[in-house]
């Protein structure tokens, strides 16, 4: 989901830019520490091309890289561990 909510903005059109502002003001919404994240991950108050920027790093470079070592921890386990078989 990640993922898609990042690529979504790339287009950087009308339609990518609204919904960029509602997602992430649904983020803001969070009690407590919803507007220090909100301005985390806006880059500031509202959204601009320091958006973009961390949108497109974190859609090219930091899921995909967060992914793969996921899986390559899930695969190491399944290896290590074997499959369970049913009795």
């Amino acid at each position: 989901m990640l993922e898609g909510f990042t690529g979504y903005l790339l287009p950087w059109d009308q339609k990518a830019y609204w919904a960029t502002v509602v997602g992430t003001n649904i983020v803001g919404s969070i009690p407590f520490f919803g507007k220090s994240l909100l301005l985390i991950i806006r880059g500031g108050y509202d959204v601009s091309g320091v958006t973009l920027n961390r949108f497109f790093s974190f859609h090219i470079l930091w899921f995909p890289l967060i992914l793969a070592i996921l899986l390559w921890a899930h695969f190491h386990m399944i290896k290590k561990l074997g499959i369970s078989k049913p009795l």
